[in-house]
């Protein structure tokens, strides 16, 4: 069984930056995938239990809001296998 998913969009690399450090200082969660999606736009996934993954996001946003622009901010509980792979890297894939 998969873990969730949290998906924070911010603007810029030190306001993703900060978001992450904040995300990972503050709950059991993982940094699974980053991604600059344009426009100066970077997609960072993380995953971990619910409770940590909505705790992490909720201070990632936070502390993003005070660096930068939120573009999005996302759970998703229980993500489809088929999002493994296609949007989310398995393990090992680069």
């Amino acid at each position: 069984m998969y873990q969730s998913l949290g998906i924070i969009e911010v603007e810029g690399l030190v306001t993703a930056t900060s978001a992450i450090d904040a995300m990972c200082k503050h709950a059991f969660v993982e940094v699974v995938h980053i991604e600059k999606t344009g426009s100066g736009w970077v997609t960072v996934l993380i995953q971990g239990d619910l409770a940590s993954v909505q705790a992490a996001l909720e201070v990632g946003a936070e502390t993003a809001y005070r660096h930068g622009q939120v573009v999005a901010v996302k759970s998703i509980p229980r993500p489809d296998e088929e999002l493994y792979g296609k949007l989310i890297p398995k393990a090992g894939d680069s």
